[in-house]
């Protein structure tokens, strides 16, 4: 008598419900997106071949790339406006936040005004340990016969404050407003900032990513921080 042979069903299928409503960016997403918008384009400017620098001593990546992007005369007003923007913005961002919620007595933006003012102070604090720790000097100071920076004022390089100062606020508004209409603008700002530290010849490009990293770390604390303030 023939043996009847089993056979197993094939499992069903699993189907993701989305619940309508909004459709929010998960943070990884967004800090992937955060990442390719300021690592792109480097990618383009990448060569195969190094020069060398007029000692004939060998160019690595990172300086190879500041080469190109900081020309011989860095004159341009558009990009030192730029920069010193992220000393004046996120500040005007945090009175104007805190200004709005009392003025209108608005719980929500009291604490937007919290969130953004923890979260910079977070970078800020964790910008500067890092240069005391790893004291790198400015690309002008290492290679003064390629890099001509529009001041020489001096400081450790790594990583760089102003890309912090730009991306932590950017990370606070995306995290608490969660709407692309402010997340969009407000990192295409951020990432100007980081381009102008280089086109001015005061940071490597790794010092821009570390001023990435940092300012996207101090954003997710700050969020978290601010979270067991209000008792979330």
């Amino acid at each position: 008598m023939p043996t009847a042979v089993k056979t197993e069903s094939p499992a069903p299928e699993k189907h993701c419900y989305v619940k309508p409503g909004k459709a929010y960016i998960p943070v990884r997403g967004l800090l992937l997106q955060w990442i390719l918008l300021i690592c792109l384009p480097f990618a383009s400017l990448a060569q195969d071949s190094l020069p060398v620098n007029l000692k004939g001593k060998p160019l690595n990546f990172d300086i190879h790339l500041l080469d190109q992007l900081n020309p011989d005369t860095p004159s341009s007003k558009f990009m030192s406006q730029i920069s010193n923007s992220a000393y004046w913005l996120p500040a005007s961002i945090t009175l104007a936040e805190l200004g709005y919620g009392f003025i209108a007595d608005d719980p929500l933006n009291k604490r937007y005004a919290v969130e953004t003012g923890v979260t910079v102070g977070i970078g800020q604090a964790m910008s500067i340990g890092l240069k005391h720790l790893f004291k790198r000097p400015r690309p002008f100071m290492s290679y003064p016969d390629i890099i001509h920076p529009i001041n020489y004022g001096t400081g450790p390089s790594f990583p760089s404050g102003h890309t912090t100062l730009a991306f932590s606020t950017a990370a606070s508004l995306a995290l608490t407003r969660k709407q692309w209409t402010v997340t969009l603008p407000i990192t295409l700002w951020a990432g100007s900032v980081g381009y102008s530290r280089m086109y001015l010849g005061r940071h490597y490009p790794t010092d821009v990513l570390g001023g990435l990293a940092v300012g996207i770390v101090s954003g997710i604390l700050g969020h978290w921080v601010t979270g067991r303030i209000y008792g979330d």
